[in-house]
């Protein structure tokens, strides 16, 4: 599997970008960043999106890659909890800001079709098998485990605070694990009351899982405020130095092979 990190912060700015992430070219994973990194031939050959939660960073550019595909005779299938997916079709394609796109325009077939999913539930969508789970945040949010027929996964936790175990203890193994940290930890209370790691709320959650006899696998951190990447980043790296594990900044526009 491929997956390019089409975006590695939680805001955009002129070098930085939405999480986002592309799968194989085919799977989008949250629509954060796509209008932003992808030309036209590639945004065609998008057949699939997984939604994690609502939040307007993570669904941003759906309206946009409608609009951009409109003339595309396939129909793209977003995969989201339905409290996401109700969100997403009542609000940001409502028909007044932006086309409702999950309804055919003139003769033509939806351009999306919504796909609502259960935490716990497992999917094959276009050759994979995907797994969501649910985790705690500030609005109902699932993380996707993403296994290839080829024997390779790997798991993206989505934005949370909490709630790693799962996809510590999958028994796929998920390598890499994409983790958010939003903050660093001289933010921890906002952090808390928003539902976003800083690297010791990390840590906490390696360790409990390290008690259990758990395999850590690699963790690549995203979804970071891009003014405190410098902080992160230290204090990250004495973590990982303290704990033995490995941990890295994902970056914009990096390939991982998996």
């Amino acid at each position: 599997m491929k997956i390019r990190i089409l975006g590695a912060h939680n805001l955009e700015l002129q070098q930085a970008r939405h999480t986002c992430f592309l799968l194989d070219d085919v799977i989008a994973i949250t629509a954060g960043s796509l209008m932003t990194t992808l030309d036209l031939e590639e945004l065609r050959k998008i057949q699939a999106i997984l939604l994690t939660h609502r939040h307007f960073d993570h669904v941003r550019d759906l309206p946009s890659l409608g609009l951009a595909t409109i003339d595309r005779n396939e129909t793209t299938f977003l995969y989201g909890l339905p409290a996401t997916l109700e969100a997403v079709s009542s609000r940001l394609m409502d028909g007044i800001l932006y086309p409702d796109f999950t309804a055919g325009l003139s003769r033509d077939r939806p351009r999306y079709q919504l796909q609502p999913i259960t935490p716990g539930e497992t999917y094959t969508i276009h050759g994979y098998i995907v797994r969501p789970v649910a985790v705690p945040h500030a609005a109902p949010t699932v993380g996707y485990i993403v296994h290839h027929p080829g024997g390779s996964s790997f798991a993206y936790c989505g934005d949370t605070g909490g709630g790693l175990l799962p996809f510590f203890q999958d028994p796929l193994q998920p390598d890499p694990l994409f983790i958010e940290v939003t903050f660093a930890e001289r933010m921890k209370e906002l952090a808390r009351l928003t539902g976003h790691f800083t690297p010791r709320l990390l840590r906490s959650e390696i360790v409990a899982a390290a008690k259990l006899n758990v395999s850590i696998p690699r963790i690549m951190v995203v979804h970071r405020s891009p003014n405190q990447d410098e902080q992160i980043a230290e204090e990250l790296a004495k973590i990982a130095s303290e704990l033995g594990v490995e941990i890295t900044l994902a970056w914009e526009n990096q390939t991982v092979d998996v």
